[in-house]
Order: C-alpha cells, then sequence, then structure tokens
C-alpha cells in the first residue's frame, strides 16, 4: 500500500471521527435546548440542564443536573434537582415516528416542598396538566393516553426508575428531611401507540408529586405524634 493511500485513508478516518464528534456534539446541545424550553413551557418555572451527554452507537443519553425551578410566591430557588439522569433508548426507533426508550434511570434527585394544601409541587403538577391536550387522560392514572397529533414524535417508555431521593420539606413552621419512596413506571404510552412529551412529562411529574405529598403527609403525623408525646410526658413530670 502507498504512502498517499494510507494517508488518504487515514484522513478519510480523521475526517469521520470529526464528523461523529461534532454530531454528537450538535444533537447533545440540541436535546438540552429542547428539554430547556419545552420544560419551561411546561411547569410555568425556569428550568436549567447543565450538560448533555450522548453516546449514538450505545443509544445512551445522560443529563446532568435538570433543575426544576419554584413558581412564584415559593421561597426555595428550586423544586425539583435531577443530579443525574440515564436513559436508555432504541437508536433505529429514533428514524420512526415512535421513539422507543428502553428505561430512563433517575438517581439521588433532591426535591423540595413547600405548603400544604397547596404545595409548590401541587402548582407545578397544575401547571403542566394544564397543557396536554384536551380530553387526554394522563398515564399516571392508569388511563388511555390520547394519541399524540399526527406527524409529531411519540415517546413510548417501558421502564421509568426514581432512586434513593431525597426530600426537603417546610409545611407549617416544621424542617423536615426525608427519603423519597422510590417511584416505578411501566410503559408510558404503550396503549395508544406512543405518549406526547407533555404526557410524559404529566407522568412523571404527578408520579413525584404523589409520592412526595404522602411522604410529607406522613412525615408531619409523626412528628406531630412525637410532639404530643413529649408534652405528655413534660405534663407528668409536674403533676
Amino acid at each position: 500500500m502507498s504512502t498517499r493511500v494510507k494517508i488518504a485513508i487515514g484522513a478519510v478516518v480523521a475526517a469521520g471521527l470529526l464528523i461523529f464528534l461534532a454530531m454528537n456534539l450538535w444533537l447533545g446541545t440540541l436535546v438540552q435546548t429542547a428539554i430547556v424550553q419545552i420544560g419551561s413551557r411546561l411547569t410555568k418555572t425556569t428550568v436549567t440542564l447543565e450538560n448533555v451527554h450522548i453516546g449514538l452507537l450505545r443509544g445512551l443519553v445522560q443529563l446532568d443536573r435538570l433543575e426544576i425551578g419554584n413558581p412564584p410566591g415559593f421561597t426555595s430557588p428550586s423544586a425539583i434537582t435531577l443530579g443525574t439522569a440515564r436513559v436508555r433508548l432504541d437508536v433505529l426507533s429514533a428514524l420512526s415516528d415512535t421513539v422507543v426508550i428502553d428505561e430512563i434511570l433517575v438517581e439521588a434527585p433532591d426535591i423540595t416542598f413547600e405548603g400544604l394544601p397547596t404545595s409548590n409541587l401541587s402548582v407545578i403538577q397544575n401547571n403542566v396538566s394544564a397543557a396536554v391536550p384536551a380530553g387526554s387522560s394522563k398515564p399516571a392514572d392508569d388511563k388511555p393516553v390520547k394519541p399524540a397529533a399526527s406527524g409529531s414524535k411519540k415517546l413510548l417508555i417501558k421502564k421509568f426508575t426514581l432512586t434513593n431521593g431525597r426530600v426537603a420539606a417546610s409545611v407549617g413552621g416544621q424542617s423536615l428531611r426525608f427519603s423519597l419512596p422510590d417511584i416505578h413506571l411501566a410503559d408510558i404510552g404503550k396503549e395508544t401507540g406512543g405518549a406526547t412529551p407533555e404526557q410524559v412529562v404529566s407522568a412523571v411529574v404527578s408520579a413525584i408529586t404523589r409520592s412526595a405529598t404522602g411522604a410529607v403527609t406522613g412525615q408531619t403525623k409523626q412528628a406531630g405524634a412525637a410532639v404530643n408525646k413529649a408534652s405528655e410526658s413534660l405534663k407528668k413530670l409536674f403533676k
């Protein structure tokens, strides 16, 4: 093999690598922009995303520090912070009308809960629900979802897992910190051949809100019971 041929092959390989790297960077920026814009529109809060890593060949996407801000009227700067979210998808399905996502794994998110009965999370949930097309049912309620509009990309999520979450709650003057029960969702969009991004976000936010609200209610009752018990013990001391 001549030197010129070797140089030509090397140049082609180098060009291919550069194109591949550029495509990864371009797709990462595209996904990051889309998530921030769609998230802000649906939640009516400030949504930020630090970085997106895409592995095209393996069908892997990693989101670093996705943060959903608090609605107006609440004091904490953020409501939901996802440290790392990993997405595994069927690469070939991205060329079809329905993108198949095999798994979404969210690890160690931080949830800030403010207020009862109207919490910051419930306000965000209501904002997202209002953006779901009229007449559609929410996937989180295990009811049929209205099919996405013709020509738009749909999503089929086989498995969603949120694990090792932490909650910082401020309710009725009490400050509580505790673990969030793990959340498992399956087959979002399966019954209708795919769900819209609005419906997927609604399903996830609804699940987080229900889990956090239930946990906060339980923790508040336990704290109240402990205070009452301590109060009764003090009364007995002074009898």
